[in-house]
């Protein structure tokens, strides 16, 4: 996410490899294959390139919100359990899994 990103947001899953569905303004290299950090602005979704917020559609049947995230306490909280649930049109949660999320982390070392 980006370094100076504030309020929440959350960690979302594609099916479709992030760096194909968003090649013109790709998250960046090296970064996780299918998930990446978005938020919704009260009007429309955007992902975050690490350098810019920019605002996607989201597929209703292909994307998943995996945990919220609050920038401010650079904090997160899995949504797993919480599976039944929409969130402007994105499937927020899933429903059991083991998934291990570590907060401003990069490459294994902490994120300065």
């Amino acid at each position: 996410c980006l370094d100076s990103a504030v309020g929440m947001g959350f960690l979302m899953y594609s099916q479709e490899a992030v760096h194909t569905r968003f090649a013109t303004y790709p998250p960046p290299v090296g970064s996780a294959e299918h998930v990446v950090c978005v938020r919704h602005t009260g009007l429309q979704w955007e992902y975050s390139s690490n350098d810019v917020w920019v605002s996607f559609t989201p597929r209703r049947a292909h994307d998943t919100l995996l945990a919220s995230l609050n920038f401010d306490a650079g904090s997160l909280q899995s949504l797993e359990g919480t599976f039944e649930k929409m969130n402007h049109g994105i499937r927020q949660g899933y429903e059991v899994g083991d998934l291990i999320f570590a907060p401003d982390r990069w490459d294994g070392a902490k994120n300065p």
